[in-house]
């Protein structure tokens, strides 16, 4: 993972110093969660981006496993907002948007772009949405393709208080 990957999902880079002891790379599993970070020694000053993940997919018709959606979350290196990217396949309805029930709390969510990797959502997530990931147990995302087809995509929340924790610590 490089700062590449960090820009193309909106999130900022960290500074680190010459007396940053912390690891160049990092990789820690919460659950069904992957709290991820990496430094760039490349740079004058080293650049530290730290975010979770998780990826869900789906075997096709023709046997292959192919992403149905993947989720980041990341806190503003600046005012430690809450940020969310989301990408999901193409053939999405994008006037449609995306939908996420966390129990009583539904978001609407609105794309941003497509690229090569798929179609983007970037939001900041209110706080309130942060403590219903917490406390619950799985964020359903509707998303609806051209065509008519709806795909409920269940995203697991088990290990998401512990790793946006960790995020936290960074």
């Amino acid at each position: 993972m490089g700062l590449g990957l960090a820009s193309c999902l909106g999130f900022a880079a960290s500074p680190g110093s010459a007396q940053d002891t912390g690891p160049d790379a990092l990789m820690e599993t919460y659950g069904d969660w992957t709290v991820r970070c990496a430094t760039d020694q490349s740079l004058e000053e080293p650049q530290r981006v730290c975010f979770m993940q998780q990826q869900l997919a789906a075997r096709g018709n023709d046997g292959q496993q192919r992403s149905v959606l993947t989720v980041f979350l990341a806190l503003d290196q600046q005012t430690g907002t809450p940020l969310m990217t989301a990408v999901t396949p193409f053939g999405v309805d994008l006037a449609a948007g995306v939908d996420i029930a966390i129990d009583e709390t539904i978001i609407e969510l609105g794309y941003e772009t497509c690229r090569p990797r798929g179609c983007f959502i970037r939001e900041e997530l209110p706080d309130d949405v942060i403590a219903a990931m917490r406390a619950g147990d799985e964020a359903t995302f509707v998303i609806q393709f051209v065509g008519g087809q709806t795909v409920n995509a269940a995203v697991s929340l088990a290990g998401f208080s512990a790793g946006w924790q960790r995020l936290g610590e960074f």
